[in-house]
């Protein structure tokens, strides 16, 4: 995929986002409500993705149902969101309305 095939492809999965989230990109978003392990695990992991090049939406707020998912790698092949769970359960992740694959790191 060629860089600007790459764009447009990370403009497309911007639109699940609403406008002033798709902004964001690459941005780590403090969420004062949850626990310092919580914001320095999803610190971590958006670290992990800036070192491999993905681009990601932290803490975006979905256009379709207002969720926010605590990452959302951009990867233009195969998109996903991450979700660190601490006092989460499997099923409660589960039952999130998300529109790309959840994969889950639990602390």
């Amino acid at each position: 995929m060629n860089k600007l095939q790459t764009m447009q492809e990370i403009w497309a999965l911007k639109q699940v986002f609403e406008m002033n989230d798709s902004r964001h990109i690459n941005c780590i978003r403090i969420n004062k409500g949850s626990t310092y392990e919580h914001e320095l695990e999803k610190f971590n992991q958006c670290w992990k993705l800036a070192q491999k090049r993905v681009d990601f939406i932290c803490e975006g707020k979905l256009a379709r149902n207002g969720k926010r998912p605590d990452i959302t790698a951009l990867d233009p092949e195969y998109p996903y969101h991450i979700e660190i769970m601490k006092s989460e359960t499997d099923e409660m992740c589960d039952n999130k309305d998300y529109p790309f694959e959840v994969r889950k790191i639990k602390i």
